[in-house]
């Protein structure tokens, strides 16, 4: 069996509570708490406050204050942490592959490094490159192949110590959107070989629907989370996006009667739309701006929990 599914139901395999962690007065993590099931494909979305979120959960920084959990083992305690990290594993936006290396020959030294060899390494690397498909390409370099394939042969090297969890750092950063909407299917049926695969993007709505579990932090602050709805609350819908060179009145009236759209605000050289619901209007807004021949400069989606009056 590639992975030994030790755990198999849907039970607590990670446990955040109360996470403390103060960077700058721009960064920082207040009272974080949340629970992650064992085999769900989830996604940490909103700013940049959730990459130091993926580094606690990883275990590469500890928090200013707070507890968290591996299977109901504290990962900051004192325990061994070896023998929890060795269940771990973390890839992000920069490629750890040798490039003058082929794929195969990649997948070997990362599985060196996890003292595997003989016949349970060339085992492990048979399933791997069966999983993603890249056999035919296990003997190119990684320095010839395109960068979808360097993205999936990263991953793979990240599963040769059979992980029960995969972190994903903000990986498809510098992808289009069909590439990345590959790697993400890809992942997601990574639980079908006993894993749990935790994602942070900044840009996950065009992919919400992928997630089993959506947690949204913004500002420091947990703003929603699709498995812990608490009370009575409704949900807002906001996008956030400055074009050049931003000439927004030629086109008001357009986004003002559009279907999706609520209400349109000019602050500055931004423009601001609240939406009806959870919809997805970035390609739209692309081809409008193109229309109206802006430049998209920076674009910003938020999903916000809020309680009613």
């Amino acid at each position: 069996m590639f992975l030994d599914k030790v755990l198999k139901k849907k039970t607590d395999l990670l446990n955040l509570e109360n996470i403390n962690l103060k960077i700058s007065d721009l960064y920082s993590l207040k009272n974080i708490s949340f629970n992650i099931h064992n085999l769900d494909f989830v996604c940490i979305g909103g700013d940049e406050n959730c990459d130091f979120l993926m580094k606690i959960m990883a275990g590469f920084i500890s928090p200013d204050s707070g507890k968290i959990s591996f299977n109901k083992t504290p990962l900051f305690g004192g325990v061994n942490l070896t023998q929890i990290y060795r269940h771990f594993s973390y890839v992000d936006n920069n490629n750890t592959l040798y490039g003058h290396l082929t794929i195969l020959e990649n997948l070997e030294y990362f599985g060196t490094l996890h003292d595997m060899q003989g016949h349970i390494l060339d085992k492990n690397i048979s399933k791997l490159l069966k999983m993603v498909e890249v056999g035919k390409y296990k003997n190119m370099k990684v320095c010839d192949l395109p960068l979808t394939l360097i993205k999936k042969a990263n991953i793979l090297c990240s599963l040769i110590n059979n992980p029960k969890i995969l972190f994903v750092n903000n990986f498809t950063n510098d992808l289009d959107h069909e590439s990345r909407k590959e790697i993400f299917s890809f992942l997601k049926k990574l639980k079908n070989h006993g894993m749990t695969v935790i994602v942070s993007d900044m840009d996950y709505e065009p992919f919400s629907k992928l997630f089993d579990h959506l947690i949204i932090i913004q500002r420091g602050k947990l703003t929603y989370d699709s498995k812990n709805k608490k009370g009575d609350f409704k949900m807002l819908y906001k996008i956030t996006f400055k074009s050049d060179p931003g000439d927004y009145g030629n086109f008001l009236k357009v986004l003002e009667d559009h279907k999706q759209i609520s209400s349109v605000q000019i602050i500055g050289d931004k423009c601001i739309l609240s939406l009806k619901d959870d919809a997805n209007l970035m390609l739209g807004l692309s081809r409008l701006l193109k229309d109206y021949s802006e430049k998209l400069i920076s674009f910003n989606y938020e999903k916000i929990e809020v309680k009613n009056e």
